[in-house]
């Protein structure tokens, strides 16, 4: 089964709603000043600048839950998830209706594998006062406890939780997607299919062409498949499910050298894939700057920027002072900008 949880939603949790349930001891201006930049930074996906601020702030103000949170919600993109479950334990000893907390508590369960426990912290975040969540907030929460109950292979309840949020919000593209997951899992392609279209057409920009391409692959309609999964390719030009796929539909149609190309490739890419594996294996195991150095320079070399990126704001919030992780930081900035900046330049040249 396909892991979907945690493709985690970057949470729109309302601050301005946030700051109102913040704790009533008397906060000082600038600390509330400060956090405002945090929450800023968090939006940015700056979560470095969030990280540092949040934490100083909460090391000065131990009782602002609004600090604590933030903090968390800065580890836990980070990827320093059981440090952010800290923070967010924190701010529930602080403020135990405070919005938002058991959601990310719950996502970072999920994010370890601990299904249940994760359930068990999205039904603490909906028995939370009415007043104090709002409609976005309880859509992520039915749409991460659906996924967590299909992690569990309760369907029912997954769909269950998945209806909820369509009943919040028909247009959300992503849980019918979602129920389509579940559909897949049970063996039902059809049901599958029919719920993975409709979230394609109410998010053409979505990424659901690949999961729609299989799903024909899989149904043994080649020719329909295709076109999903050319889409896909422009879409993931280094994902090895894509070309093995397109090669066995093409080989399916008797189209012998194009689809054995393809399968090359997927083959090519998979034996990458496994060398990416073991250096973030390596990197997870001795969690030191310089392993995860060596695996971000080989997405790098990959040309994963963004993945490359996220992965070197966690070395600098290691250690902040490493010459050398800067040096890369700044290498695949430039590297990402200079893909960035020819292909607009190829756009321009075209019209």
């Amino acid at each position: 089964m396909i892991k979907h949880i945690f493709r985690i939603l970057k949470l729109p949790l309302i601050f301005v709603l946030l700051l109102n349930f913040s704790c009533k001891q008397e906060i000082d201006i600038k600390s509330k000043k400060g956090m405002i930049r945090a929450d800023f930074f968090i939006k940015m996906k700056n979560y470095n600048e969030a990280l540092a601020i949040s934490d100083k702030i909460s090391q000065n103000e131990p009782g602002y839950d609004f600090a604590h949170f933030v903090k968390g919600q800065a580890l836990f993109y980070l990827g320093r998830i059981k440090e952010s479950m800290e923070s967010f334990n924190k701010v529930i000893s602080l403020n135990p209706e405070y919005p938002g907390v058991y959601l990310m508590l719950g996502n970072a369960e999920g994010m370890s594998g601990n299904y249940k426990k994760a359930v068990a912290m999205y039904n603490k975040e909906l028995a939370l006062p009415k007043d104090s969540i709002n409609a976005e907030i309880k859509q992520s929460v039915f749409l991460q406890m659906g996924r967590a109950y299909t992690e569990l292979g309760n369907s029912d309840s997954a769909l269950f939780a998945l209806g909820k949020v369509l009943e919040l919000n028909p247009k959300r593209a992503e849980a019918y997607n979602d129920m389509g997951q579940v559909y897949e899992d049970a063996g039902d392609l059809q049901k599958a299919l029919k719920e993975r279209e409709k979230a394609l057409e109410l998010n053409p920009n979505g990424d659901y062409q690949y999961q729609i391409g299989v799903l024909y692959v899989n149904l043994g309609q080649y020719e329909q498949a295709i076109p999903f999964l050319e889409n896909a390719k422009k879409l993931h030009p280094e994902f090895q499910g894509v070309y093995y796929n397109l090669g066995k539909s093409l080989l399916a149609l008797n189209k012998k050298k194009e689809g054995e190309m393809y399968i090359a490739k997927a083959e090519q890419i998979q034996n990458r894939h496994a060398q990416l594996g073991e250096a973030k294996s390596k990197a997870t195991i001795e969690n030191t700057p310089k392993s995860w150095m060596e695996y971000a320079n080989m997405l790098r070399e990959d040309k994963r920027y963004l993945e490359a990126f996220n992965i070197m704001q966690t070395v600098l919030s290691m250690d902040p002072q490493n010459e050398e992780a800067k040096k890369l930081t700044e290498m695949i900035q430039k590297e990402a900008d200079h893909i960035v900046n020819f292909e607009q330049n190829s756009i321009q040249s075209k019209k």
